[in-house]
């Protein structure tokens, strides 16, 4: 026998990918190739085992996408559940001012009238308080309705500020799961 004959064959080669998937689950994908094998071959090769991970790592991804996408619906809805419980609670406040304005106005003229069937132009003594308190609490009442509405409408303005926020973080959420479902229906 010849020296080149007796030559041993190289042992086949072998490699390893590992990859992390989240939620401490890792893959280990093993792979071997003949040592002769060409370079374009042993690439396709990890390349095909790149696949099997990228499809892994988009199928976790994709769980866990939409439990946040889950989640973050479910508070966007919660706000414009607050939303909803704000602008009737507005409305209820305002027309509870609004309710005791009126009486105000009520018992002012009802004092007027008074002092009008007595001859005079105006109340006097006792009446006359009665008429400048109803007076400052019709301006009290007037400046909490100013007050109210101007709480509502920052209250509005965070809100739509945080629905916008996720509404934003919601859509690119689904791209990245449709990103996934391109990559797990391809393997």
């Amino acid at each position: 026998m010849s020296p080149a004959a007796e030559a041993p064959v190289a042992p086949a080669l072998g490699y390893s990918i590992l990859a992390n998937l989240g939620d401490e689950k890792q893959i280990t994908v093993q792979c071997f190739a003949d040592s002769e094998e060409d370079l374009p071959s042993i690439h396709a090769k990890i390349d095909k085992a790149m696949a099997v991970i990228d499809r892994q790592k988009s199928f976790y991804r994709k769980r866990d996408l939409v439990k946040e996408v889950e989640k973050m619906d479910r508070t966007r809805r919660q706000l414009h559940e607050d939303l909803a419980r704000l602008e009737s609670d507005f409305e209820k406040n305002q027309e509870a001012i609004n309710s005791a304005i009126a009486a105000n106005v009520q018992r002012t003229a009802s004092l007027l009238d008074a002092a009008n069937a007595k001859g005079r132009a105006k109340p006097v003594g006792a009446d006359a308080a009665a008429v400048n308190a109803i007076r400052r609490e019709n301006e009290q009442l007037s400046e909490q309705k100013a007050k109210a509405a101007a709480d509502r409408q920052q209250a509005r303005d965070n809100i739509a500020v945080s629905i916008g926020r996720y509404n934003e973080e919601i859509a690119k959420a689904e791209e990245q799961i449709a990103e996934c479902d391109a990559i797990i229906g391809g393997g």
